[in-house]
């Protein structure tokens, strides 16, 4: 009778079936299952079941936790999962079954089939409802299902074979296989519950997109680290790592490429650093990277040229090849032991390095700080400052280094500050950049060079002492400029209004808008080349590695930068590469202009090996447009012997 009770108690513990249908289907009376249901309380059992209707009035009785693809059914729809053969609904007849109605577990006959039949439940009901202890248990739960399963159906079976199956045992055998029907939905249950937690817990700390570890748990390991380099006496450095001209990317082949081109990021920074140092997303294009265990900050430094390299090759995405580059900002717990001055001086460093001009890593230092202040009054002033009034353009000449003849003028941009004096390209653009004010701004330049071109032509007329052509002017294009849906709309506005000729106007772009190969780049420029306006690619050499692009884009003019030009007396190898620049341009009928000239020899050996135009110091400094129209009908600056005059 104990057995029995369990059994019964173990059913209604299950919260699917109600006191009514226990009653209806057991044949036990109500008040022996109240009392089963007591008696599992008071044992801890059976907790907070409630009180559990067993009228019918208004239809079937509330079902309680019923799994939800299980409603309003009769108890055999509720043996959760047993196949359409189960016993429930093969019925007696096919076991050839005697009537054995009114018979009771309680009546342990001394036949040995019917004693085998009820020890075999009574098994299955032992192991399913013991308890697995440790973890994880859903393999070994689902063993013990799978063995009381067997037990019932052995019991079965051998009452069927020798006739001992009562209508008791029947109705048990059904209610255990409820139970593991049960036990079994719940496992699954419990199974998708722990994997729905592992996921969520997955998510709050990594990255969707990338899968790398997210700001909240690189903060708790940059945390876990400080306390273990205290420990241990080493040094725990932070870099923040921001893509350069990201934007461009997503403009240009769409965010779908743009994601292509993070996670394949991700991929290469995790095979670069070390295996216990930590790689996170902790924003858009915003990586970071903890490295631990360093003896000092020049391992830092080390590991921080190292991911440098990791966009030495192009990204090969859907769209093909794709080179890119970054900006990195380094601090180390020599300047600070805590997260939040950490954080915040690779924030500086980063700052440092994307003004000083992007593709390269700055380490922090104090006096970043006070830099940071200036940096945030410059851009409320630059907001806040009039185009027309608070600019204004200057124009250094471009020289013919055999016969000092003035061949044209490049516009800069300066910013006369009222407080600062004056404030160099290279402090701002940046700044104008950031906030999309560098598409105004370069419209307005160039609205004011063609107008001075024109002017200075006029006057070379007048006076007639222009010799050869009329000098042209060159104007810097900002690749969020050329990016600009009314770009082209502009120049053909500048052409209309100043009445240029669009030979005498240069655009200059800068080797970052051509590194991503678009149709739309390609497509614009060879509009512009069928102006008949020039294309010069500015600082050659310091941006994209790849030359295909001097075949690929209609480029007139290679522009040579100062870094090469001004170790060319002190060093070979910088002879032997500008020397090499300038064959290669001649050769794909390119003019090549050396910028950075300060001195008569580096004029000289510029001269040496063919390059024919050049600017700098030596010739002049950027002049005014009133200066520059003086210079137009002033004698050369001077002539070195070596090449003929340009024509």
């Amino acid at each position: 009778m104990q057995q029995r009770y369990r059994t019964l108690g173990a059913i209604v513990a299950l919260d699917v079936f109600t006191i009514a249908d226990v009653v209806e289907y057991s044949g036990v009376k109500e008040n022996t299952v109240r009392t089963v249901i007591a008696r599992e309380r008071a044992a801890k059992r059976v907790e907070d079941l409630g009180e559990m209707p067993t009228g019918r009035a208004g239809g079937r009785p509330k079902l309680y936790r019923v799994v939800p693809d299980v409603k309003e059914t009769i108890l055999d729809d509720l043996l959760l999962g047993l196949p359409d053969t189960s016993l429930g609904q093969r019925g007696s007849a096919e076991y050839e079954l005697p009537p054995s109605v009114g018979r009771d577990l309680t009546k342990r006959d001394t036949d040995p089939g019917e004693k085998h039949v009820l020890d075999s439940l009574l098994v299955a009901e032992d192991t399913l409802l013991c308890k697995v202890p440790g973890e994880p248990e859903e393999e070994r739960r689902r063993e013990l299902i799978e063995f009381a399963r067997v037990c019932v159906h052995d019991a079965i079976g051998m009452g069927a074979e020798r006739r001992a199956l009562t209508d008791a045992h029947l109705t048990m055998t059904r209610l255990l296989l409820a139970l593991a029907a049960s036990e079994e939905k719940a496992l699954e249950e419990r199974g998708k519950t722990a994997g729905a937690r592992r996921t969520l817990a997955h998510l709050a700390f990594h990255d969707p997109l990338t899968g790398l570890a997210n700001r909240e748990l690189f903060e708790e390991r940059v945390s876990h680290a400080l306390v273990q380099a205290q420990r241990e006496g080493t040094v725990v450095g932070v870099l923040f790592l921001d893509i350069d001209d990201f934007k461009v990317v997503n403009d240009i082949h769409g965010y779908g490429v743009g994601n292509e081109l993070l996670v394949a990021l991700a991929l290469r920074l995790q095979s670069t650093v070390r295996a216990f140092d930590t790689v996170a997303r902790i924003g858009g294009d915003e990586f970071a990277i903890l490295v631990e265990g360093s003896v000092g900050p020049e391992g830092v430094e080390r590991l921080t040229e190292h991911v440098m390299t990791a966009f030495a090759e192009p990204f090969q995405l859907s769209v093909g090849p794709v080179s890119t580059y970054a900006s990195i900002g380094v601090a180390t717990t020599e300047d600070s032991i805590d997260l939040v001055d950490l954080q915040r001086h690779a924030d500086l460093a980063l700052y440092a390095a994307k003004t000083a001009g992007k593709r390269q890593w700055h380490r922090y230092r104090p006096e970043l700080q006070s830099g940071l202040a200036e940096r945030t009054e410059l851009q409320e002033d630059l907001a806040n400052a009039p185009i027309e009034t608070s600019f204004v353009v200057l124009y250094q000449p471009i020289v013919e280094l055999t016969s000092g003849r003035i061949k044209g003028f490049e516009a800069l941009i300066r910013w006369p500050h009222s407080t600062r004096g004056m404030v160099m390209l290279e402090q701002f653009i940046t700044l104008a950049e950031e906030s999309g004010q560098i598409v105004p701004l370069g419209a307005w330049v160039l609205k004011q060079a063609t107008v001075e071109a024109v002017r200075w032509q006029e006057s070379a007329r007048r006076d007639g002492t222009a010799d050869g052509k009329a000098p042209y002017v060159s104007v810097n294009v900002s690749p969020l400029q050329f990016r600009d849906a009314e770009f082209s709309q502009v120049i053909q506005r500048a052409l209309d209004l100043s009445g240029i000729e669009p030979s005498s106007l240069v655009l200059e772009l800068t080797e970052s808008v051509l590194m991503y190969n678009d149709e739309r780049v390609l497509a614009k420029m060879r509009s512009l080349t069928d102006l008949g306006i020039r294309i010069a690619i500015d600082d050659f050499g310091t941006g994209y590695s790849s030359l295909s692009y001097l075949r690929e884009f209609p480029i007139s003019i290679l522009k040579i930068d100062k870094s090469f030009v001004g170790d060319l007396v002190r060093s070979p190898e910088q002879y032997a590469l500008i020397e090499g620049i300038t064959h290669l341009a001649h050769t794909l009928g390119l003019t090549v202009i050396a910028e950075g000239v300060d001195n008569v020899r580096q004029q000289e050996l510029l001269i040496s090996m063919g390059c024919r135009l050049a600017q700098g110091h030596l010739f002049a400094e950027p002049v005014t447009a009133e200066e520059a129209e003086h210079l137009v009908l002033a004698p050369p600056f001077g002539r070195l012997t070596g090449l003929p005059p340009m024509a």
